[in-house]
């Protein structure tokens, strides 16, 4: 260009795809891009839903979804996260004594599928789960590291994640 020109300054061209600038991955997109996996795994399940799927449901580039979460199984596992949010903040469902804590886990389990906010993305995880085997297996990770976990830690348990067939007397 000539110094009289008002267009971008030329200089050596570099190789490859350019550089993305788009707002699009800019602040917000990791919230964009977990609340297009929820839609993504609600309406197509575990096994439709892809990362170029989501990518394009949030408007970004399909390497910011890798960037962000890794693997198809770390998006649907932080997509299902705010589903068991409410366990953490559970306290009357952790708390008291072992008489009754299966009545109050159940209660607020059923509190959580009767709530119409979590309703359908509950529903979206079960019918994943149900037709995957990688989705239930996230699905029962989550659940035991969430909410078992640290009801057993509450209730003062033995060796928690050792299972039952480990434990004496069973």
């Amino acid at each position: 260009m000539t110094p009289a020109s008002s267009g971008p300054a030329t200089g050596p061209r570099k190789r490859g795809r350019p550089a993305r600038t788009s707002a699009s991955d800019g602040p917000g997109a990791r919230d964009r891009i977990l609340a297009a996996a929820r839609n993504e795994f609600a309406e197509r399940g575990y096994d439709k839903t892809s990362i170029r799927g989501i990518a394009k449901a949030a408007e970004v580039d399909p390497a910011l979804v890798h960037h962000y979460f890794g693997t198809k199984e770390q998006v649907f596992e932080a997509a299902i996260e705010l589903i068991f949010a409410p366990a953490m903040a559970a306290p009357d469902a952790v708390h008291g004594s072992r008489e009754g804590a299966g009545e109050r886990m159940a209660r607020f389990m059923f509190g959580i599928w009767e709530n119409p906010v979590s309703r359908l993305p509950l529903l979206a995880v079960m019918r994943s789960a149900l037709t995957n085997e990688t989705a239930a297996v996230v699905l029962r990770g989550m659940i035991e590291r969430r909410v078992l976990l640290r009801m057993a830690g509450e209730l003062d348990v033995p060796n928690p994640s050792s299972g039952p067939s480990s434990r004496p007397g069973t």
